[in-house]
């Protein structure tokens, strides 16, 4: 291996420690309050037809000022050749720099003043110069890293403006890792094209995984035979890719906790009225034996394993505590159903001499259960589990295909379907009545029915992955048939329809409340069939859509609010896409004219890996798509995610291409893609790497000052940027800590970018709208991407909570 293949693999390890540090700390926090995530990205994007308020300061861009004339240590690097622009621009520029960096790191960007500087393809000599301008980023360090992994990373001890947009456990990262690697080269010397190669498919890491609000509702009707529908109230969890399941996010508030607390209350009680055959004996006689019995099988069933005799011995001197035999027997059934045991599935395993973690049978029937049907194992699961047949690949395999065989697979595929098309929200997506007051609460229910009648009428007719995008035919459902102006009922012949891309649900969701989105829909294909996640837009963006205007058609009025920069780097990549919508307007409905205008629906997609082109209609574009490997590769990586709970990164990128191999060989078949998720080494055995954090190292003091004598400190003022008011005001309080609500308004004549600094009485627990420099002690807090600047007069709020 050569050095420079080295240092990549090095710097790569050092951030793939960062990022199992965080991992493990999300873990070990997951009791404790965290704030929903706020996606804003499609509100922002909405429009730039605004301006940036100032240029970026010193230290304001993302990569730090430019270096003096004569001090920039790229400079007296050769010019690089063309094997190098090559590579550059495949692996750097296409993929990454184009898509996620040249929005703000332009001319006319609010990271002009920085060392990365990016130009158009428009502009003469643009290759070449960015090459240039992303090496001075990679050659430039802090602490011994280059500023080219840790800026994007949001990992730079100074942040990053624009926030975390490059995961370290991704291609992208490795990518920029190798070409720093090579940057400080004389030599003609660039990366290899190909990934390092992959010795098999390789398992990811342990996990816990709360039960989601379906989940639980799931699992509790199978677990007590009650009907429960209490997912729907609990306290919202954070989406990630659309998926509501991804095991970092899924943490447990306080709120959550007490909703959890009163459920298993009610459900306790419900149980033991309507339920009574829970238990093994009349409870009128039940005896300690039967109190033994009841706790080791409901237990077993609950746990989803065995308990331990610690546990057994537990949950019977609690029994003991109640009111009479079914006094206790409600004790028992309230705990469990809190306990972490039922909460949480485990996906951890036992640890073996190589390193390897081996799941249990017990995990594993799990894992298959809640992959497929989305709640706890049946009775022969369950029996394949106590026997160890599990270990066995062949059985292993015999149960997924049984699991998806079974209709109780239906609603998870279905599931899977509206998160990853986002189609979850067509119930609730607000929507303006006098422009279509024809959309009821009927008409929504009957858009979420054809998306699922669509998908289990492809998969019974043994159809693809292709035809899921461009069967011509509509699922009829209610009034579906009046509100698109078709005959019949079910499934029919529809020439104008393109499979999931033209569902009423789909169109609706990815639309704007008065009018159809070429923004909406364009995003829509760029980040869930091309994988490609797009940054928020440029701090300050005055984001306000294009009013409607009769005498400009939807195409007109989009393509003239994102014309200019900082907005046409991001729109470039979304509108094109979204103008193939157009027949279909906010609702779904077909039109020959956008008003009294002509609809060209003309479109193309740019700037990906493999899936470049021009079509005119959904419909071309629905057959460009389907045909793509890139979009082949997205769908699995995005059942991945779904499946496993977790980010298919660079962790798991042997296995995505191991089964990404599997469902090319079964010529996209939706049905073979998940047994081959089911049956990957995934699901039988977990790897655990290094938990430690790299950070940056100061600079050293030739001249340290000798240790003052220690003394009591007094606490500093809080300190913020001039002309910043600060209002700090606490919300709740409780007698280990409280949480607190602060705006900040910018008194001045100027824009600025803000900062407050305090003292704070204990550790952050949870931090909304703002970023912190530390958790305890004097913390500095600064914006995020949407509130970062402030006008004049303009305010900001953000909150936090600490725990003393």
């Amino acid at each position: 291996m050569d050095a420079r293949a080295t240092k990549a693999m090095e710097m790569t390890k050092a951030m793939e420690m960062t990022k199992a540090t965080k991992a493990t700390k999300a873990m070990e926090t997951t009791m404790t309050p965290r704030p929903l995530g706020m996606l804003l990205l499609l509100g922002l994007l909405g429009a730039c037809q605004g301006h940036i308020d100032g240029p970026a300061g010193p230290g304001d861009g993302s990569t730090g000022p430019g270096d003096p004339p004569g001090e920039d240590p790229a400079d007296d690097l050769p010019p690089p050749c063309d094997e190098e622009l090559v590579w550059f621009e495949t692996h750097l520029w296409q993929p990454l720099l184009s898509v996620q960096c040249v929005g703000c790191h332009s001319s006319e960007g609010p990271a002009r003043n920085t060392r990365l500087v990016l130009q158009s393809e428009e502009v003469e000599g643009w290759r070449e110069a960015n090459y240039l301008a992303t090496r001075r980023v990679a050659v430039a360090e802090a602490g011994g890293m280059p500023l080219l992994l840790l800026k994007p990373t949001d990992l730079h001890p100074d942040g990053h403006t624009g926030g975390d947009l490059v995961d370290v456990d991704s291609r992208a990262y490795r990518e920029l890792g190798e070409f720093s690697a090579s940057a400080a080269s004389e030599a003609c010397d660039a990366p290899a094209d190909a990934p390092p190669a992959c010795d098999g498919p390789i398992p990811g890491r342990r996990l816990l995984r709360r039960l989601t609000p379906s989940e639980y509702d799931a699992t509790v009707r199978d677990l007590l035979g009650v009907d429960a529908a209490y997912g729907a109230s609990f306290a919202a969890d954070e989406v990630v890719h659309g998926f509501d399941n991804q095991a970092e996010a899924l943490v447990v508030s306080d709120l959550l906790a007490d909703q959890l607390r009163l459920a298993a209350e009610d459900l306790a009680a419900r149980a033991l009225s309507e339920r009574r055959e829970l238990v093994p004996c009349a409870l009128a006689a039940g005896d300690d034996a039967c109190a033994e019995r009841f706790v080791r099988d409901f237990g077993r069933r609950a746990f989803r394993r065995p308990l331990t005799e610690t546990e057994v011995g537990r949950y019977l001197r609690l029994h003991a505590l109640g009111e009479g035999f079914a006094g206790g027997v409600e004790l028992v059934l309230q705990a469990m159903l809190q306990s972490p045991n039922f909460l949480y599935r485990s996906e951890l395993g036992q640890a073996g001499a190589d390193g390897t973690f081996t799941l249990t049978p017990w995990e594993i029937a799990t894992q298959l259960s809640y992959f497929f049907w989305g709640t706890l194992p049946d009775d022969a699961l369950f029996e394949a589990a106590e026997s160890g047949a599990l270990s066995d690949p062949d059985e292993l395999e015999a149960q997924a295909r049984r699991l998806l065989a079974d209709p109780r697979a239906r609603p998870q595929i279905h599931r899977f379907v509206a998160q990853w098309l986002g189609t979850d929200q067509v119930r609730s997506v607000p929507k303006d009545p006098a422009t279509y007051p024809e959309l009821d609460d009927a008409l929504r229910a009957a858009f979420a029915a054809e998306e699922a009648a669509l998908v289990d009428h492809v998969l019974e007719e043994g159809g693809d992955f292709r035809d899921l995008l461009t069967l011509p035919v509509a699922a009829l459902e209610g009034p579906l048939a009046a509100h698109y102006g078709l005959e019949g009922s079910g499934v029919v012949d529809a020439p104008r329809r393109s499979g999931l891309l033209t569902t009423g649900a789909m169109l609706t969701v990815h639309a704007r409340p008065n009018s159809s989105s070429p923004i909406h829909r364009g995003l829509l294909v760029r980040e869930r069939f091309l994988c490609q996640e797009l940054p928020p837009p440029p701090p300050g963006v005055v984001a306000e859509p294009p009013p409607v205007d009769p005498s400009l058609t939807t195409r007109e009025r989009f393509a003239a609010h994102s014309s200019e920069e900082p907005c046409v780097s991001c729109h470039r990549l979304i509108d094109p896409i979204g103008f193939a919508f157009e027949h279909f307007d906010g609702v779904g409905r077909w039109r020959e004219t956008d008003g009294e205008h002509a609809i060209d629906d003309q479109g193309e997609i740019v700037a990906s890996r493999a899936t470049d082109g021009r079509f005119e209609g959904v419909g071309e574009l629905a057959a460009h798509l389907s045909e793509s490997p890139e979009v082949h590769g997205c769908f699995a990586r995005q059942w991945l995610r779904f499946g496993y709970g977790t980010e298919a990164g660079e962790r798991l990128r042997c296995l995505l291409e191991d089964v990404q191999a599997r469902f090319d060989a079964a010529d996209l078949s939706i049905e073979e893609l998940l047994i081959a998720l089911a049956t990957a080494p995934h699901v039988r055995e977990r790897r655990e790497g290094e938990v430690t954090t790299p950070t940056p190292e100061p600079e050293p003091d030739p001249e340290p000052e000798p240790d003052p004598e220690p003394t009591e400190p007094e606490p500093e003022p809080p300190t913020a940027t001039g002309d910043l008011e600060v209002e700090d005001t606490i919300d709740s309080e409780w007698p280990t800590g409280a949480c607190h609500q602060v705006v900040v308004t910018n008194v001045g004549e100027a824009s600025l970018t803000w900062s407050w600094e305090t003292d704070l009485d204990g550790s952050i627990t949870t931090l909304w709208n703002a970023e912190a420099s530390g958790e305890s002690g004097r913390v500095r807090f600064r914006g995020v991407v949407w509130n970062a600047t402030l006008a004049p007069g303009e305010s900001a709020d953000f909150g936090f909570c600490a725990q003393r």
